[in-house]
C-alpha cells in the first residue's frame, strides 16, 4: 500500500480520536455544569453566559417546645393590647399636646380678663396642671420597683423562663398604662360655659377665687416637680 495512504488513514484516525476526546469532554462539561443549576442570560454581547450556584436550602427552626409556644401566643396578645392602651392614652394627651398649660401658670389674675378668668378657672378645677407630672411620679416609682424584680427573675432562666420574666414585664406596662388612662379621663371632657354677662362684683370674686387656686396649684406643682428630680435621680 503506498505511503501516501497509509498516511492518510492515520491521519483520519487521529482526527477521528481527536473528535471523539473532545465530545467526550464537552459531554463531561456539560453534566457537571447541569448540576450548577439555572443559567442566567447576560444582558450584554450574545456568548456570555453566567452560570449561577444553586441555592442553598435555609435551615428550618425545629417545632419550639409546647411551653415555649404558649409563652409566646400569650406575648402576641399582650403586645397587641399594649398597642391599643398605647393609642388610648395618646388620644387623651392629645389636649395637653395641643394646650401648653404650664404657660397659664405664670399669670396674674389681676391682669385677666373675665373670659381668661373663666378659661383658667376651668383649667384648675380638671387638674390639667397636674395630670402629667402625677402620671410621670407614678409610673417612675412603678419602673424602679420593675427593675428591681425583673433582673432578679431574669437571672439564670431558659427561654421559657425568660419568655415569661417578658411577659409578667409587659403585663406591669399594662397596669402602669390603664391607671394613667384612668387618670387622664379623672379630668372629663364635659363641654364648659363662658357665662354671657358677668357682674362687676361677680368678675371681682372670680378673680379672687382664681388667684387662691392658682396658688394652690402652684405648691402643689412645685412637690411634684421635686418629686419627679428625686426619681429621675434614682432611675438614670
Amino acid at each position: 500500500m503506498p505511503a501516501s495512504i497509509k498516511s492518510c488513514r492515520s491521519s483520519k484516525s487521529l482526527i477521528s480520536g481527536t473528535r471523539a476526546w473532545c465530545w467526550g469532554g464537552i459531554a463531561s462539561l456539560t453534566i457537571a455544569l447541569a448540576g450548577c443549576g439555572p443559567v442566567e442570560e447576560k444582558a450584554g454581547p450574545s456568548g456570555g453566559v453566567n452560570y449561577v450556584a444553586p441555592p442553598v436550602e435555609a435551615r428550618r427552626n425545629p417545632t419550639p417546645a409546647p411551653e415555649v409556644h404558649r409563652w409566646l401566643e400569650a406575648s402576641t396578645s399582650v403586645r397587641e393590647q399594649l398597642s391599643s392602651l398605647r393609642k388610648e392614652l395618646a388620644g387623651l394627651q392629645q389636649i395637653h399636646v395641643e394646650n401648653h398649660f404650664d404657660d397659664f401658670l405664670n399669670m396674674d389674675p389681676a391682669n385677666l380678663a373675665p373670659a381668661q378668668l373663666c378659661y383658667l378657672q376651668h383649667f384648675l378645677e380638671r387638674g390639667y396642671f397636674r395630670i402629667e407630672r402625677e402620671v410621670l411620679v407614678q409610673l417612675l416609682e412603678a419602673r424602679q420597683a420593675r427593675i428591681t424584680r425583673t433582673q432578679a427573675a431574669a437571672t439564670g432562666k431558659d427561654i421559657a423562663g425568660r419568655l415569661e420574666a417578658a411577659l409578667q414585664r409587659d403585663e406591669t406596662i399594662i397596669i402602669d398604662l390603664e391607671t394613667a388612662i384612668a387618670r387622664y379621663r379623672t379630668a372629663g371632657d364635659e363641654p364648659f360655659q363662658i357665662p354671657e354677662i358677668l357682674t362687676e362684683s361677680g368678675v371681682a370674686s372670680l378673680r379672687e377665687t382664681v388667684t387662691a387656686k392658682l396658688g394652690a396649684e402652684r405648691t402643689k406643682i412645685a412637690g411634684l416637680n421635686r418629686k419627679i428630680s428625686e426619681l429621675r435621680g434614682q432611675n438614670p
